[in-house]
């Protein structure tokens, strides 16, 4: 588990922090994810490498993925598909009670 100090908390701060914008596309923000994370990785052995800024960054790429899939659930089921016949149950052929009805001749 990674540590929360708050400091990629607004999704505001996440996208500056992995300097993107607000419309960028999931590749764009996995493209940028990556170059950060590279850059200041503990492992790399590099002059950049920081623990606590690399823990901001996957903090922030994890706001903003989260963020993107609550947006995509909340799309599709804001509103529930409009009814077969246009009118509900109260069409011709969509009622049951319709079945039971004899035709008169």
């Amino acid at each position: 588990m990674l540590p929360n100090n708050g400091l990629a908390g607004s999704l505001d701060n996440a996208h500056s922090l992995l300097k993107i914008d607000r419309r960028a596309t999931l590749d764009e923000i996995k493209q940028s994810y990556r170059k950060a994370a590279r850059l200041y990785h503990p492992d790399t052995g590099n002059g950049s490498a920081d623990v606590e800024k690399f823990y901001q960054i996957v903090r922030a790429y994890n706001a903003i993925i989260d963020d993107r899939k609550i947006r995509a659930e909340n799309s599709f089921s804001s509103s529930p598909p409009p009814p077969p016949n246009g009118n509900g149950s109260k069409g011709k052929w969509f009622s049951i009670i319709n079945i039971f009805r004899r035709s008169k001749a």
